[in-house]
């Protein structure tokens, strides 16, 4: 997701690079490295998230967890240091819009005349970001708006590590990546849903192309319950 105000500094980096997921149950790192027909995974491991980390999809307390993943990087030699972090929750906003095809820049400036429109929230606490999903001649847009709650303790996190942010995104776009990647555009138009411990995410992908996401607040957790 490339953004569009607030971490443009914050942001960069290319190649290989981490992926770290703060679940409320578990947390999840590794180390990938794009090839020309394939992303390959290099390294990684899975810990149990501290408790008390996560309260209702914001790190509220990440003192152990930097020392549990500070331990981890090491044990692992992992010596990657660009990181993509990966979000969920259902206060992450997203639209999508069809629109003529256009620079970077342009784009950036379209998001920022029309967010107001698009988004019924208080952008000052918010950051927006985009995707761009060219078919052809088209050119698909994935606007996504996300509280700076959320984001904000994860560029510390990752301060405190001693890593760079390369970019963040969301558990939705990377379900249909994946997807998109393993069934291409030939395959029809199916729901995918990924079940986790408090949300799940739900998709509808119509032939390679992202018509739905949206996340919702219930899992497995309810599903014991």
């Amino acid at each position: 997701m490339k953004a569009s105000k607030g971490l443009e500094g914050a942001i960069k980096g290319k190649e290989k690079y981490l992926i770290l997921e703060i679940g409320n149950y578990n947390t999840k790192m590794i180390e990938v490295e794009p090839l020309a027909a394939k992303i390959a995974v290099n390294k990684g491991f899975i810990v149990a998230t501290p408790e008390g980390t996560i309260d209702d999809d914001v790190v509220v307390n990440s003192k152990e967890l930097i020392d549990i993943l500070k331990e981890k990087i090491q044990e692992e030699k992992i010596t990657s240091r660009q990181v993509t972090i990966s979000l969920s929750s259902k206060d992450i906003i997203t639209r999508e819009l069809a629109v003529p095809k256009m620079s970077s820049r342009d784009m950036i400036s379209f998001i920022k005349v029309n967010s107001k429109d698009l988004f019924p929230v208080s952008l000052e606490d918010y950051t927006l970001g985009y995707v761009s999903m060219s078919r052809e001649e088209k050119n698909k847009l994935l606007i996504i708006a996300i509280p700076n709650e959320i984001i904000v303790p994860y560029i510390d996190i990752t301060q405190k590590l001693g890593l760079v942010l390369k970019s963040i995104n969301f558990s939705g776009f990377e379900l249909y990546n994946l997807i998109d990647f393993e069934l291409g555009k030939e395959a029809g138009t199916y729901a995918v849903i990924d079940l986790g411990s408090k949300n799940t995410n739900f998709i509808i992908v119509s032939r390679g192309n992202l018509m739905y996401n949206r996340v919702v607040k219930v899992g497995s957790d309810d599903v014991t319950k």
